[in-house]
């Protein structure tokens, strides 16, 4: 199971158990990324957000970094509002 946890200035850490399958995910993650010890910090962007939903639809996120998927998930339900309006 995959772990988000908040990290400074406004990063994120990815924490797995590191496997093949999961190193190949993480290091595949289209935006920035360090690795810091055996954790992926990560900019919380809508691609990497997307990119870790999609090799782990059950990911925990931590009470620190849930706001940020809170955010993403609103700019998404905004996005199919304003499309909605436009009639496309």
């Amino acid at each position: 199971m995959l772990t988000i946890a908040k990290a400074q200035r406004g990063y994120c850490l990815a924490k797995v158990k590191l496997e093949g399958n999961s190193i190949q995910a993480l290091s595949s993650m289209p935006g920035f990324k360090k690795w810091v010890g055996r954790d992926l910090m990560f900019a919380p962007t809508g691609a990497n957000i997307t990119h870790l939903h999609k090799h782990w639809p059950d990911a925990k996120w931590e009470d620190d970094a849930q706001p940020v998927l809170d955010k993403y998930i609103r700019s998404l339900e905004e996005a199919e509002e304003i499309y909605k309006q436009k009639g496309l």
